[in-house]
């Protein structure tokens, strides 16, 4: 358990930090569908565009399958992690991952710390990271797994007691690595709409 623990929180770390970079462009892509209720900081939590991202991180020699879903405030999620061009002001993501070592990652519950994993950012209007949660508790649970899309509900709790849940219905990004996300987020990119 602590090998898939520490391989979800790595994979979806680096994850986390390029979509809450708030990085977007405007070549399209699949827009699935999410509830979130509950609030961070007392803000709401944005929720314009929703995809999942589905790969493996090796840790330890183990590979961990991962399933992550992003919840962000901008358009076009997909298209930016498949050709980052710039950051995107003030905008927030939600990323929540379910990890297996398996072939792929099955339907169940997964719960936080353990085969979950939930990271909540948002940034600045000049593109600067102002809040930063990462679950302490609570779990992800997909009830659904294709090829094309990942369903499911998330009930989790941040360390300073905000409290999200809700569900998705998020289409599968394509064509998109862990690596790939990494490299989002250290490329030097310009802050714009």
């Amino acid at each position: 358990m602590a090998i898939i623990g520490r391989a979800v929180a790595l994979g979806c770390a680096a994850f986390a930090i390029a979509a809450c970079s708030g990085s977007t462009n405007s070549t399209g892509g699949a827009s699935g569908t999410a509830s979130v209720n509950g609030t961070i900081g007392g803000q709401a939590v944005q929720t314009a565009n929703v995809v999942a991202v589905v790969g493996s991180e090796t840790t330890n020699g183990a590979t961990v399958q991962l399933d992550s879903i992003v919840i962000t405030s901008v358009s076009d999620a997909c298209a930016y992690l498949q050709n980052p061009t710039h950051h995107f002001p003030s905008a927030s993501t939600l990323v929540l991952a379910a990890g297996a070592i398996a072939p792929s990652v099955p339907t169940g519950t997964f719960p936080i710390g353990q085969y979950g994993y939930a990271q909540y950012d948002a940034d600045s209007a000049t593109c600067v990271l102002t809040t930063s949660e990462t679950a302490s508790g609570g779990s992800i649970v997909l009830t659904s797994v294709s090829s094309d899309s990942i369903d499911g509900t998330f009930d989790v709790t941040m360390p300073n007691g905000d409290h999200l849940s809700g569900s998705f219905d998020a289409p599968v990004c394509s064509g998109v690595s862990y690596q790939q996300i990494q490299n989002a987020q250290t490329a030097n990119l310009p802050c714009s709409q």
